[in-house]
C-alpha cells in the first residue's frame, strides 16, 4: 500500500514526497529478513517507480523523468536474486531493467544507455547464460533493440546471433529491422531480417513475417514495421514495408504444398 501512496504524490506535483517515501520504503524493505518477501517488495518498489517515471515524462518533466529512471537502477542492483526454479538468478529483474532501457529511449539517453547496459545489465545476464538458463532471452530481445538504437550495434547483433527462443528472436529481429529502415537503409534492413528469420521455400514462417513487418493495430502494444512506421510520420517507410510483405505474399501464392495425394496451388 505505502509504494501506491508514495507514487500517487507526483501527479499533484509532490514529486519530492515520492522521494522521500520512496527512500524511506526501501530502508524497510530492506530490513526484511526473508528474502523472497524482500524481493516482493522490491517489484512493489519498482511497479510504484514505473508510474513516477510515466507520470514526468507525461508532464515534459524529462529531468526528473531521467532521475526516476536512474533510480530504477538502484532498486534493481539491491533487489535480490532469485535462488530457486529455472529461470536464473535475475529472472525477476529482467522485466524491469527492459523497462527502464524504454524510459530511457524515450528520453533519448545514448549515452547511458550504453553504459548501463554494460556495466549493470550484461554481467547479469552473463550470468545466467552462464548456467545455461534461457529465460534472460525474453526482454533481452527487447532491450538489445534499445542497445542497438543507442550505438551499441555490434553487441545487439551479436547477442541476436545468441538468441534461441524463436519468439524472442523474432522480436528482437523486427526491432532492430526497423531502426535499421528507418535510420539506414531498407533493403538492409530487409536482409537483416530475413537472415535473422529465414523464409525457408515453403515459406513456413509466414505468421512471424506478418507480425513483424505489417501488425496494422491487431496489436497497437507490439507494433510491426509498417505500423511503427505511420506513427512515426515515416509514410514512405510504412508504403515499402507493405509493399515488401505484398511481393512476399505473391511469392507464396505459387509455391507448391504436397499432400497425401495432391499437390495444390495455392
Amino acid at each position: 500500500m505505502y509504494p501506491i501512496i508514495a507514487q500517487e504524490f507526483t501527479p499533484i506535483g509532490r514529486s519530492d514526497e515520492t522521494e522521500r517515501l520512496t527512500a524511506w520504503l526501501k530502508t524497510q524493505v530492506d530490513n526484511i529478513s526473508v528474502e523472497a518477501t524482500k524481493r516482493t517488495g522490491y517489484t512493489r518498489l519498482l511497479n510504484a517507480q514505473k508510474t513516477v517515471v510515466e507520470s514526468h515524462i507525461a508532464d515534459g518533466d524529462l529531468a526528473k523523468a531521467e532521475a526516476a529512471a536512474d533510480y530504477m537502477f538502484v532498486l534493481l542492483e539491491d533487489m535480490p536474486l532469485m535462488t530457486t526454479g529455472t529461470n536464473g538468478k535475475y529472472a525477476t529483474h529482467y522485466g524491469y531493467y527492459k523497462n527502464a532501457f524504454d524510459y530511457y529511449r524515450t528520453l533519448g539517453l545514448k549515452t547511458k544507455t550504453l553504459q548501463y547496459y554494460n556495466d549493470k545489465y550484461e554481467p547479469k545476464r552473463l550470468v545466467d547464460v552462464g548456467d545455461g538458463r534461457t529465460f534472460w532471452q525474453n526482454s533481452t530481445a527487447y532491450i538489445i533493440v534499445n542497445l542497438y538504437w543507442a550505438g551499441g550495434k555490434d553487441t545487439a547483433t551479436s547477442i541476436l546471433g545468441t538468441i534461441t527462443t524463436a519468439s524472442s528472436k523474432k522480436n528482437a529481429a523486427k526491432g532492430i529491422g526497423f531502426i535499421k529502415a528507418l535510420e539506414e537503409d531498407f533493403a538492409d534492413a530487409v536482409s537483416f531480417y530475413e537472415a535473422a528469420i529465414s523464409i525457408g521455400n515453403d515459406f513456413s514462417s509466414i505468421g512471424d513475417y506478418i507480425d513483424s513487418w505489417l501488425y496494422l493495430g491487431i496489436n497497437k502494444s507490439n507494433p510491426g514495421i509498417a505500423l511503427s512506421a505511420i506513427e512515426a510520420g515515416d509514410t514512405e517507410l510504412a508504403v515499402a514495408a507493405l509493399e515488401y510483405m505484398e511481393g512476399s505474399l505473391m511469392r507464396l501464392r505459387h509455391i507448391s504444398i504436397p499432400t497425401a495425394s495432391v499437390t495444390t496451388h495455392i
